[in-house]
Order: C-alpha cells, then structure tokens, then sequence
C-alpha cells in the first residue's frame, strides 16, 4: 500500500518501475514493475527483512525477524547503542540521554554521530552497509526507475546526511551501470494510508 500511495500520489507518480523501502522496527519492500503491483504467489514478495548479506547469516530467523530487520532497522540503532552502553562503551549517546540508559532513542544516535561521536558512527555506518547491500541486490534484480525510503527513517534527525547519501554513495560504487533515483519519500508516514 505505502509503494501505491507514492506511485499515485509521491515522488514515483510519473514512473512505472518502483520500489519502495519501508525501514522501521521491520524492513519491507513494495514493488511495482510495469505499473503493476508484485505481490508473489503467496503474498510475500518484498520481505526483504529476511535478506541474507553473507553466508554466516544463512539459516537466521527470530520468530518472525529476519537477519537485515534485527540489525538494520530503526529500532536496532537504538538495541545497538543500549547494548555497546552497557558493555562499558563510553559515548555522547549517553549525555544527549541525561545520563539515563532507558531515554536513549534512535534519534539521540544520530544526534551524537553528527557529533562525531565514533560509537554513535560506527553504528549507523553498518546500518548503512547492511541496507545498501539489500539495495542494491534490488537494483540488480528489478532494474527499477526509483527507489523511495520511506518508514520511521523519515522521522529521524540528519537522515539525509547519515543514511540516505551514504546509501547513494554505495550503490553507485558497487552497480555497474547508472542510477536513476533514490529518493527519501515526502509524503511523511502517511503513504500506507494514501496508497490504500
């Protein structure tokens, strides 16, 4: 539904191969190709949460959490940084919390990278390794005009600056031909509710 609401009404309205990544506490993919809605044979095309990224992840499943939604969702910015904290990291994320672990949130995360803070960088940077991986086996397996981000992401401070550009900045070093659009959506957390 989200992907239908920015082919209708967002930023894919004038094109007819889109994907649209939802990243949240779970990350999705909806798919249009030829202007038609993918779905699958059971329903579950897009379950890209599930995305393996290399042969040590084979195999992993949490109830119903795949691999990519554990640690690449914007949930685990926040479990990452919790957990790091309480193994004895010191960080910024800490002070920007006033000191308590429980008010940590994934925006402070990115509050404290912009900061420079290295353990507040190092865990954004492997979201962003994690998902351009996923993104880019999209690409090479759709070929799409657009892809739009989309999600809880949106809600997140220097997003553009933290995940969105370094995601540009990887898939075009690793897709051998060009890119056309990776573009966060403008139509805020309301797109499911267009697209239905």
């Amino acid at each position: 539904l989200a992907a239908w609401g920015e082919k209708t009404n967002g930023k894919a309205k004038n094109f007819s191969n889109v994907v649209f990544l939802e990243i949240s506490n779970g990350i999705k993919a909806g798919i249009i190709i030829d202007n038609v809605l993918i779905r699958g044979e059971n329903g579950y095309a897009g379950e890209i949460g599930f995305t393996i990224t290399d042969t040590e992840n084979l195999g992993f499943k949490i109830i119903n959490k795949g691999y990519l939604e554990k640690f690449a969702s914007v949930t685990s910015l926040r479990n990452k940084a919790v957990k790091l904290i309480k193994e004895g990291k010191k960080s910024l994320i800490m002070n920007l919390a006033g000191n308590d672990i429980d008010k940590i949130d994934s925006a402070i995360v990115c509050e404290a990278a912009m900061a420079d803070d290295i353990v507040a960088k190092d865990i954004i940077e492997n979201i962003v390794k994690l998902l351009s991986i996923a993104i880019i086996n999209l690409i090479l397996i759709l070929n799409p005009k657009i892809i739009i981000l989309g999600g809880y992401i949106f809600n997140l401070p220097y997003k553009n600056e933290l995940i969105v550009n370094p995601i540009k900045n990887y898939v075009k070093q690793s897709i051998p031909f060009s890119i056309h659009h990776i573009e966060l959506s403008d139509l805020g957390n309301a797109e499911t509710i267009i697209g239905s």
